[in-house]
């Protein structure tokens, strides 16, 4: 998926390198359509190769094109103006201060009593099959709880998972039509210079006409 491509440009920066190509082995073809997909998003320059390992999958090929069509098409579709004057802002903060904090809001929770919380719901007949049940946090105790795992096992994939769920807004908010990136720590983290910024580009598209 997009995910994917993401984490091979997170690995490029952080190695300072530049890949010219992408080889995978590609089955259905998803992983390979994703990796298009977002190299096509960041306007990457690497040239992406699937070798088929589906023998008896001849559609490949075509549920890549598929699936490239579908995303050129939405992009396509979001592109459209907008009958409403708005702006979209997003807060944004460098990768490693979040990861950080959502580690510490991890460490807050089960000091709070996220595994009591857990061990309720599972004494009271809920699941790890259940929808409720499959949110972040609660099937990474359940499986603590069924021992199917150590705590810090569990806290260690809780904590993987969220960051991977953080990239993935991240990505999904990149691909919205005109989104105003505030990226915090170019305002040194005071909120009320973000706040002033943010009411100042209000003010000159005629949305906010307060003081």
């Amino acid at each position: 998926d997009v995910d994917c491509y993401e984490e091979i440009i997170d690995y490029e920066e952080k190695k300072n390198l530049q890949f010219d190509y992408i080889f995978l082995a590609s089955g259905t073809g998803g992983t390979q359509a994703g990796l298009v997909c977002g190299k096509l998003l960041h306007h990457g320059k690497q040239n992406i190769i699937g070798i088929s390992i589906a023998r008896r999958n001849p559609r490949g090929r075509n549920i890549v094109i598929d699936a490239v069509k579908s995303f050129l098409h939405n992009e396509t579709e979001k592109s459209k103006e907008s009958p409403y004057n708005y702006s979209y802002f997003v807060l944004n903060d460098l990768r490693e201060n979040l990861y950080k904090r959502i580690d510490l809001r991890i460490d807050k929770m089960i000091e709070d009593g996220l595994i009591d919380e857990v061990q309720l719901l599972k004494d009271k007949g809920c699941t790890k099959e259940m929808v409720s049940m499959k949110g972040l946090g609660y099937k990474e105790i359940l499986d603590y709880l069924d021992q199917n795992c150590t705590l810090d096992e569990a806290i260690y994939v809780l904590k993987r998972d969220t960051r991977h769920f953080a990239k993935r807004q991240l990505t999904w908010f990149k691909r919205e039509n005109d989104v105003i990136w505030v990226n915090k720590n170019e305002f040194k983290y005071d909120e009320n210079s973000i706040l002033e910024y943010i009411i100042n580009i209000l003010r000159e598209r005629g949305i906010y006409n307060g003081h």
